[in-house]
């Protein structure tokens, strides 16, 4: 050949025609240049791409090269509205690509779609029946307002474990004046207003998302598909609308290896390849939610991934970016065997970065040939997970044999870090278990508790998986104050053994679970050492048994703790990749710190930054006028995520609105950059189950900073929190 390939499909038909793969007698590689790859519709592999005499066939980058295979379309062309904060573009060629999408990428950052800034509730203490339904429950009463398109619709709510993406049906008339009926959609409604927890308090929470009408905060977007216009509210009044980036994900699913049972896709290898803007249709018409972690459609199916794996052998995902996509990165879906998913980062993803397995709620139902066998995801890195689900976990597995979470690095998920769910029943089958989960890292996993959801974990296991085993895990930063554990065997747990386990730095009091169900059988958790005392002295935790439970307290961590916290997480050959992302660790933890004023001693500067949701810093009563605080975090540091915890016994309408948070490289903030710019509307405050009603934004700055401050911009100059958090990596 004398000249490369100008695609990846010309590359695969080229071998194909010429049966290169056909009795290979070494690896048959083919290099991707640098540079966009467009794919316009799925890029699939079959059997008739496998390699052959146990040698493979790869698709990598060029030696130290970029390629990125983009499903998305650009979005240019903005032009601010007269009179609004916020700009519009022409949205005709996206939609006419995509037809559907609920992400919007600007400069790098996911934006959110238009949500009411506060929660509305149910004005009745019912559910709102419309007796022209067979249905018993059709919609709520909420405060009157003037939505238009309602089918873009949806209301949001969030509790316990479950969220709900729930789509609107019309918007009626009520006897008040001062209501409006919301009727929506069947039969998702009554499938949602029939569980347990949603039918016992008809008055909780929602908020209004996808409304034109709640286009009001920096960061937020709407797209009107009728006039085929699209809005976005810039992130800061600094942020250049000429300049900006903008992508808005069109093609369903970037990837495909699949074989059948006669021919198997086999031997076939990616690495070094950018997979971005994946698009998902389903939730244009279905509901999200009401279910657990990645299972969908009421528990009849699962979230599909962007790379899907389905009747393959010996597939190999490596070094790979799988970053902003709609739904999971990585999916295993039936027969898939031998897998190795390895030195990959997963970033900023619908739901979870790696999900192996079909869903079954009936285990039975499962034929045997289809489960996923001997999986190993090992060396990944994966952070910022369910953002518009709040159900999404880090990796999550269902139904499958011999699968292996070892040395990953997870942290910042919605929902549970790494999970594991298999349907309920006390059935156990032999060829479904041997779940591993050992040696990870994780951290700050369940950030959906800002809404008060909890009930989960930082390492999960739920059903009957025999013979399993979580060990030597390192879990850090537990943040939830509601229903959860760290350590978490849920309903119908049998078998597993957790054994030397490390918990650190919990707020969550008891990071090991009580063991309640009726229905678990043989758990065993072996050799546990964390900071809280509630399970000291005792030999069971409620039905798991419990062995060598042991306090540490004033940092003086045994040999044995230790050696699993230096051994979680990646491998030394892996960690590089931690040059380039946010970590574990607040960068501004007990970090020098001063501002304009303090309300006493007892609420100084230094109380922001010392891990303690209880204590705060406060201007001085009444405010200061400048109402500021800064803290130096010792070097320049490329920031990505920020965070606000407000007080937490307090709500105050002034410290959720009208602040900057600036970035500088001299103390004295002399020519600071504005990073985040908060308006005149209150950030979320729910009230339900313990929120910790976190305010978090995220950046992708293009230089680092030494120095970052909170400014009020109220008159006053009155502000206060209880932590200001900071993520990133080390400039260089």
């Amino acid at each position: 050949m004398e000249q490369a390939f100008q695609s990846i499909e010309a590359a695969r038909d080229y071998i194909r025609k010429h049966s290169l793969n056909k009795n290979l007698d070494s690896d048959l590689v083919v290099h991707l240049r640098g540079g966009r790859y467009e794919v316009a519709k799925t890029l699939e592999f079959d059997g008739k791409d496998s390699g052959s005499n146990t040698h493979r066939v790869i698709y990598q980058k060029y030696r130290d090269e970029s390629p990125v295979l983009c499903g998305g379309v650009r979005i240019t062309g903005w032009k601010k509205v007269d009179g609004q904060a916020y700009y519009e573009a022409d949205a005709t060629a996206a939609l006419k690509r995509a037809g559907y999408f609920r992400q919007l990428y600007v400069d790098g950052i996911r934006s959110l779609q238009a949500r009411s800034h506060t929660y509305v509730k149910n004005t009745h203490k019912k559910f709102w029946d419309d007796p022209s339904t067979p249905e018993r429950y059709d919609g709520v009463w909420l405060p009157k307002r003037d939505y238009k398109n309602i089918e873009d619709l949806q209301l949001f709510y969030a509790k316990v474990f479950k969220v709900g993406y729930m789509h609107v049906d019309s918007i009626l008339p009520a006897e008040n004046d001062d209501e409006m009926i919301v009727k929506m959609e069947q039969p998702d409604f009554q499938y949602w207003a029939s569980w347990d927890n949603a039918r016992a308090t008809p008055t909780m929470e929602f908020r209004v998302l996808n409304a034109m009408e709640e286009l009001d905060e920096p960061g937020e977007w709407y797209v009107n598909r009728k006039t085929k216009k699209i809005y976005y509210y810039p992130t800061t009044p600094a942020q250049d609308m000429s300049k900006v980036e903008t992508w808005a994900p069109a093609t369903e699913f970037l990837l495909k290896v699949k074989g059948d049972a006669k021919s198997k896709a086999s031997d076939l290898s990616f690495k070094g390849l950018t997979f971005r803007y994946g698009n998902w249709m389903a939730p244009e018409t279905m509901m999200l939610g009401r279910t657990q972690a990645e299972i969908f459609d009421k528990y009849k199916s699962e979230i599909p991934g962007q790379i899907i794996l389905d009747h393959t052998d010996r597939v190999t995902i490596r070094d790979c970016r799988v970053v902003h996509q709609a739904s999971v990165g990585v999916q295993l879906y039936e027969d898939c065997d031998d897998t190795l998913i390895e030195g990959n980062v997963f970033y900023d993803l619908t739901a979870a970065g790696v999900s192996i397995g079909r869903w079954y709620h009936n285990k039975k139902e499962c034929p045997a040939e289809n489960i996923c066998r001997n999986t190993m995801v090992r060396n990944n890195i994966v952070r910022s997970t369910g953002r518009d689900y709040d159900q999404g976990t880090g990796l999550n597995v269902f139904i499958a044999y011999d699968c292996k979470f070892h040395h990953n690095d997870v942290s910042d998920t919605s929902y549970t870090a790494i999970h594991a769910r298999i349907g309920d029943s006390g059935h156990v089958r032999d060829d479904m278990g041997k779940i591993e989960f050992k040696f990870n890292k994780v951290s700050r996993a369940q950030v959906a508790g800002r809404y008060g959801m909890d009930d989960g974990g930082h390492l999960y296991l739920h059903g009957r998986y025999p013979g399993s085993v979580v060990e030597g895990n390192y879990s850090r930063f537990h943040s939830t104050k509601g229903h959860g554990w760290e350590f978490y065997s849920d309903n119908w747990s049998h078998t597993i053994h957790w054994l030397n386990n490390v918990s650190r730095d919990s707020i969550h009091p008891k990071p090991v679970c009580w063991n309640w169900h009726g229905g678990s059988k043989g758990v065993v958790y072996e050799n546990t050492w964390a900071e809280k005392s509630n399970l000291v002295g005792k030999k069971t935790a409620g039905r798991a048994k419990l062995i060598n439970y042991v306090q540490v307290k004033d940092g003086q961590w045994p040999d044995e703790a230790v050696a699993v916290m230096e051994n979680a997480g990646l491998q030394p050959a892996y960690r590089h990749l931690l040059n380039s992302i946010y970590g574990h660790e607040s960068l501004t933890e007990n970090k020098p710190a001063w501002a304009s004023s303090s309300l006493s001693s007892k609420h100084g500067a230094e109380t922001a930054f010392d891990r303690d949701w209880d204590t705060f810093w406060h201007t001085k009563s009444g405010g200061d006028g400048a109402g500021w605080l800064a803290v130096d975090l010792g070097k320049k540091f490329v920031i990505q995520r920020l965070e606000i915890l407000p007080r937490q016994n307090m709500f105050q309408d002034h410290t959720r609105k009208n602040f900057v948070i600036e970035g500088s490289n001299d103390r004295d903030f002399k020519k600071p950059t504005v990073l985040v710019a908060r308006n005149d509307v209150t950030w979320y405050h729910g009230t339900q189950r313990h929120p910790s009603n976190l305010f978090e934004w995220y950046l992708k700055p293009k230089q680092g900073f030494r120095f970052l401050r909170v400014r009020a911009l109220n008159d006053a100059g009155s502000f206060n929190l209880a932590e200001f958090n900071v993520y990133g990596y080390l400039a260089q």
